[in-house]
């Protein structure tokens, strides 16, 4: 037990600055776990190598993290940012996955229906689920409680949603190739997320089975982060605007100094406005 303690700190250090892929740490954890297990068998203390564990945990997370950055970025890439048109209730259930459940079905009279968000909500909800069942992999055999692992999984959600998520988002609106409309969609796009975001609170319970608080839940979702990213949504559009309307007007060679007064406005500003 005494060597496996001296031996610890450089091996937690050695592992820990290694730079692995998700899949490189998760067999890792695997191969430790059996050893734990193993060394548990024969009554050694173990303690330090659960910890180095859960230290691993986290660098398997910032890991997992940095691949789920490309992820947001490829769905952004290829979605249109125009309103989503379902044909069926099975669609529905299809794209949304455990937001389906919190959608308003009031607003879904008939199919086929356009819903106001375009298909990079469904999408950033599927990657959500993906995200929380990959770090669950690792979150298990830790030697922690249920309540242990829900934390942590929790923690990390809200890291990706915070962090991650939040700075993909802000990028996306601060991109010049984009036109007022596309910006007018990410900002109602953000909305829909916001407004749906609690059922990933059901969906970490329902993979954790450990029910929580609504003062947990606020946790979990960062929500002043979606605030955060249609505030930048208003400004960039204020941006566009007052671009739009400077286009207008160097367009229009409007004359300043006529003596003649105009019953109506000129098609320029008709079309401005």
């Amino acid at each position: 037990s005494s060597g496996i303690n001296a031996e610890y700190g450089d091996l937690d250090q050695q592992l820990l600055n290694k730079e692995d892929k998700p899949q490189q740490l998760l067999d890792l954890k695997l191969l430790l776990v059996l050893f734990c297990q193993t060394l548990g068998g024969y009554e050694l203390n173990v303690s330090k190598l659960y910890r180095l564990l859960i230290n691993l945990y986290q660098k398997y997370c910032d890991s997992l993290q940095s691949q789920w950055k490309r992820k947001f970025k490829e769905v952004f890439g290829k979605d249109n940012y125009s309103p989503l048109t379902v044909d069926s209730d099975l669609q529905l259930q299809q794209l949304m996955g455990c937001a389906y459940h919190v959608l308003d079905k009031a607003d879904i009279a008939k199919f086929p229906v356009n819903l106001p968000f375009s298909k990079l909500v469904p999408d950033i909800f599927t990657l959500m689920e993906e995200y929380i069942e990959a770090s669950l992999q690792f979150a298990t055999h830790l030697d922690l409680s249920q309540t242990e692992v829900d934390d942590l999984v929790r923690k990390s959600t809200n890291e990706l949603l915070t962090k991650t998520l939040n700075s993909c988002l802000i990028e996306l609106i601060k991109e010049r190739k984009l036109v007022l409309s596309q910006i007018v969609q990410i900002s109602i796009n953000t909305s829909y997320l916001q407004r749906y975001s609690h059922c990933m609170e059901t969906f970490v319970s329902s993979k954790t089975g450990c029910t929580v608080t609504s003062t947990q839940a606020k946790d979990l979702y960062g929500l002043k982060m979606f605030d955060n990213v249609k505030e930048e949504a208003k400004r960039q559009i204020h941006v566009k605007l007052t671009e739009k309307i400077d286009e207008f007007f160097e367009l229009s060679r409007y004359n300043w100094t006529t003596t003649e007064v105009r019953e109506y406005p000129s098609d320029y500003m008709t079309d401005m406005l």
